[in-house]
């Protein structure tokens, strides 16, 4: 059972009080909070500045629950939280509330913990737990452990209460131990800021986004709208960011036309897609290729048609490209087209003979489809040809139709297949 302290006391800081004013913190000479067991910091003052001086202040947290709570309710404004390693390397995290949020009981809480310069520390084997995030793996394969790619520590930014999330833009600051830790191979100008959907469990739904200063050790600007404002954050490359979620990849066949449809929630640094098929799901062609968005934190659709599908089954495959040459491959799709519900243009008959000519289309060998037209009704006296007298426009490939003679004896089958 876990049992929550309140912080009272503080040493070598002042809590000023001054006529009406609610209560500051105030830092000076750079002193420390040291936050153990699971214990609660409540700033009861929802105003930026209920926190003073924070440069020159410490915070350490070093776990998960080891929480500041900042009663910031519906307001707006830059919120500093001055967090310090456990090794005093400073990490501070600033919230820039843009557009405020609504609620009865709003709140937020930070905290942070990591590897603390620790060789080969791993985020999959220490996963935050409340609520869980269910994996670390990569964006290329899917399943491969990530951490070499990620910095060494969790930073815990979670607004609560809210029935209306805040908006807000984001800056966080790194230790070099955590970056360049044995077992890492980061590149560091390529970090990027991140976080865990754990609605739909997902990482790859956003980011990695924001700017490095690689001096200062800050990622600034980072983005985080109302829909993307979740607990776990984190720094990943932008060479292997943690997965990139395809919302959906859908093929579906309309008059013998093949209509591909795609949405991602979320791009980075994407040049293009490819799209391929293939009549086995074993040899492929490629079909076209479509250009991506570059970078984008909102859902994006995309659509292709595929106009000469193969007869039956089409596999569809498709992949993502980065602009350095990177790709991701998704899971093949199966799309059904059969012939034509008709292939059959116009039949001229004598029926007072055994022979009637019928003129059609080879259908498995069109490379392009037109329009076409005016269909005769047939001769009512034979209601079996009654299924062409009010048959409309349809897609027929622009070839030359063929003619050949078939017995009467075959009328039945020719019309099974129509």
């Amino acid at each position: 059972m876990r049992t929550t302290h309140f912080i009272s006391l503080f040493i070598a800081l002042t809590i000023s009080i001054s006529g009406w004013s609610q209560a500051r913190i105030v830092f000076q000479n750079d002193p420390y909070i040291v936050l153990n067991d699971q214990a609660y910091l409540v700033i009861d003052n929802n105003n930026g500045n209920a926190i003073t001086n924070p440069a020159q202040g410490n915070i350490v947290s070093e776990d998960e629950f080891n929480y500041v709570k900042w009663n910031v309710s519906n307001s707006t404004g830059t919120y500093n939280m001055p967090l310090t390693t456990a090794n005093n390397f400073k990490i501070p995290v600033s919230v820039n509330i843009t557009t405020a949020g609504s609620g009865g009981n709003d709140y937020f809480l930070f905290s942070s913990y990591g590897g603390l310069g620790t060789a080969n520390w791993l985020g999959s084997t220490n996963l935050p737990t409340g609520p869980p995030v269910l994996h670390f793996v990569d964006v290329a394969t899917g399943a491969a452990e990530n951490s070499a790619f990620v910095i060494d520590r969790f930073w815990m930014i979670d607004c609560m209460g809210y029935t209306n999330r805040p908006s807000a833009t984001l800056s966080i600051r790194y230790a070099d131990e955590e970056e360049s830790a044995v077992g890492n191979t980061i590149t560091e100008g390529l970090l990027g800021a991140q976080r865990y959907n754990s609605d739909t469990d997902v990482w790859g739904d956003y980011g990695p986004t924001g700017t490095i200063n690689t001096t200062t050790n800050i990622v600034s600007g980072i983005p985080a709208p109302d829909l993307h404002f979740f607990e776990t954050w984190t720094l990943s490359s932008s060479e292997m960011p943690l997965p990139i979620e395809l919302l959906s990849f859908d093929a579906r066949c309309t008059d013998g036309v093949m209509t591909l449809k795609w949405a991602t929630a979320s791009e980075t640094n994407n040049d293009r897609f490819l799209l391929e098929r293939s009549p086995d799901g074993q040899n492929w062609e490629t079909l076209d290729e479509i250009y991506g968005a570059g970078n984008s934190t909102s859902q994006l659709n995309y659509e292709l048609k595929d106009v000469a599908p193969f007869n039956g089954t089409t596999y569809y495959r498709l992949t993502q490209i980065d602009f350095n040459g990177d790709f991701t491959t998704f899971e093949p799709k199966a799309g059904v087209c059969s012939d034509f519900d008709l292939d059959i243009v116009s039949v001229s008959n004598n029926f007072n003979s055994s022979q009637f000519d019928v003129f059609w289309f080879s259908v498995s060998s069109f490379q392009s489809c037109m329009p076409i037209s005016g269909f005769s009704a047939m001769d009512g006296s034979d209601p079996n040809w009654g299924l062409l007298a009010s048959q409309e426009a349809v897609m027929f490939p622009s070839l030359v139709p063929a003619s050949r003679a078939i017995s009467a004896a075959d009328r039945a089958s020719l019309l099974s297949e129509m």
